[in-house]
C-alpha cells in the first residue's frame, strides 16, 4: 500500500495523465527506493491484469481518448497470484545471447488460468533487427505456488521448435528453491546459476530420447527407408548412425524388431522403443513399456524434438560425411547469429593471441565481441565495417598450423 501511494504521489507531482508504471527498488528490510517511471504500460502489465480482472490496455486508449476511469482505487479487487514468464530467442548456455531462426513450430499452452501473449507464427523467421522476446506467459493461482507449478505446466505444454529459446532456462528457475520459497532477489541468477550450472547448458538427452531420434532420422532417410522396405520376419542387417544433439555425438545402432518396434543399441545397453502413433508433428512413444510424448519436425536432415519444455535439434553425423556434408574445424570465425558488423580490429596477416577480438557484431540492440579461439595468423578476413551477415557466415579464418614433416 505504501508504494502504491507513492507511485500515485509521484504521478500527481507532474500532473501526469495516462497509463503509467513506477519502479521501484525493495529492501529484504522492507524499505523502497524510486528507479524510474515509464509513461505507458510495462510488459509485465498482463500480471496486474489477472489479479484484477481489468484491461488495462482498454483504459489506457480510452484515458488517452478524454475519458474518465471506469472505477476508482477502491472499486479495485485483488484476487490471487500471478507469474510471468517472457520467452526469449536467447541461448542461456552462452551468456543469454539473442538468437535468429525460422520458428517451425509453434503452439501455446492451452490450459486454464493460463495466458499467452504474443506475435508468431509457424514459418516466421526471427530477425536480429528488434527485440528478442517471443513471447510472454502468465499463470495465475489462488496462491503463489500454485500459480508457479502452474506456469511451469504452460512452459512445459509450449510448443516451439526452431530458435533456440530460453524456455528450458525458465522452468529451472521456477523450480529452484530460492524461487519456490520466495526468496529470490535481483542477484538470483548470479548466486544460484553459476557458470557451469546445468540449467545454463544445452539440454542433455537421455538414452530414450537418443533412441526416439535416430529411429525418426532413420525412417526419414532415403538409405534407411529402402532398409524398412527390406524388413521381413527373419530380421534386416543393422542401422549404424552416429546421433549428434548439437556437438555431442552418440553411436547407435538400430535393428527393426517390426514396422513400429526397434531395438536400438546405445553404447553397451539396447532398448526397445515403440512408436505408438505418428504424424508430421507429434509423436507417442515408449521405451521399454514408458510411454510419453513429444513435439517433432524434420527439416532437411535435422529432427527437431520438443519435450517438457526442452528442444533439441538432432543430426545423424556418419550419413551426413557419407552424403558429403561439409565440416569445419576451430579456425574459422562465424557469427553466431544475423546482424550488422560494426568494428573489425584485425586485418589478413595480423598475429593474433588467443582470445584477441576480431570483430564487433551488432544484433538486437547489443554488441558482441567475437574472438579466436587460438593464437595464430589470421589468413583471411572476409567482412567489412557495415556489412550485413547471417548466422554461421564465416567472418574470418586462421591461416591452418604448420605440420611438422616427417623425416
Amino acid at each position: 500500500a505504501r508504494m502504491g501511494a507513492a507511485a500515485v504521489a509521484a504521478a500527481r507531482a507532474i500532473d501526469y495523465r495516462g497509463a503509467g508504471t513506477v519502479e521501484f527498488l525493495l529492501e529484504p528490510s522492507g524499505a523502497f527506493y524510486f528507479l524510474e517511471m515509464n509513461t505507458r504500460l510495462q510488459v509485465e502489465h498482463p500480471v496486474t491484469e489477472m489479479v484484477t480482472g481489468l484491461d488495462l490496455v482498454a483504459w489506457q486508449l480510452r484515458v488517452a481518448a478524454g475519458e474518465p476511469l471506469p472505477l476508482t482505487q477502491a472499486d479495485v479487487r485483488l484476487g490471487g497470484h500471478a507469474i510471468e514468464a517472457r520467452i526469449y530467442a536467447e541461448d542461456p548456455s552462452r551468456g543469454f545471447l539473442p538468437q535468429t531462426g525460422r520458428v517451425l513450430a509453434w503452439t501455446p499452452a492451452d490450459l486454464p488460468a493460463v495466458r499467452t501473449d504474443h506475435g508468431l507464427l509457424a514459418g516466421q523467421d526471427i530477425s536480429p533487427f528488434y527485440d528478442p522476446m517471443l513471447a510472454k506467459v502468465i499463470a495465475h493461482g489462488a496462491t503463489r505456488d500454485e500459480a508457479r507449478r502452474k506456469l511451469i505446466m504452460a512452459l512445459e505444454e509450449t510448443r516451439l521448435l526452431g530458435p533456440t529459446t530460453n524456455i528450458g532456462f525458465l522452468i529451472a528457475a521456477l523450480r529452484h528453491p530460492e524461487f519456490a520459497d520466495g526468496r529470490a532477489t535481483t542477484n538470483f541468477i548470479d548466486q544460484c546459476f553459476a557458470k557451469g550450472s546445468p540449467a545454463l547448458a544445452p539440454p542433455v538427452a537421455g538414452n530414450e530420447l537418443v533412441a526416439l531420434a535416430a529411429v525418426l532420422l532413420s525412417r526419414a532417410s532415403q538409405t534407411s527407408a529402402a532398409v524398412g522396405a527390406a524388413w521381413h520376419s527373419s530380421g534386416v542387417p543393422s542401422w549404424p548412425m552416429r546421433v549428434a544433439f548439437g556437438a555431442t555425438p552418440t553411436d547407435v545402432i538400430i535393428k527393426p524388431v517390426t514396422t513400429t518396434r526397434y531395438d536400438v543399441q546405445i553404447g553397451g545397453a539396447v532398448a526397445t522403443l515403440d512408436i505408438v502413433s505418428l504424424s508430421t508433428t507429434d509423436v507417442r512413444f515408449s521405451v521399454d513399456g514408458h510411454v510419453r510424448s513429444a513435439q517433432i519436425y524434420y527439416d532437411d536432415g535435422t529432427q527437431h524434438l520438443g519435450l517438457n519444455g526442452l528442444t533439441y535439434a538432432v543430426r545423424d553425423i556418419l550419413h551426413d560425411a557419407a552424403s558429403g556434408a561439409e565440416t569445419d574445424g576451430d579456425d574459422r570465425i562465424r557469427a553466431p547469429m544475423n546482424g550488422r558488423v560494426v568494428s573489425v580490429r584485425a586485418k589478413a596477416g595480423d598475429t593474433v593471441v588467443k582470445g584477441q577480438c576480431i570483430v564487433i557484431l551488432e544484433a538486437m540492440k547489443m554488441q558482441h565481441e567475437l574472438t579466436v579461439g587460438r593464437a595464430g595468423t589470421l589468413a583471411d578476413v572476409r567482412v567489412a565495417e557495415g556489412d550485413q551477415v547471417a548466422t554461421q557466415h564465416i567472418l574470418a579464418v586462421l591461416a591452418a598450423v604448420p605440420q611438422p614433416s616427417k623425416s
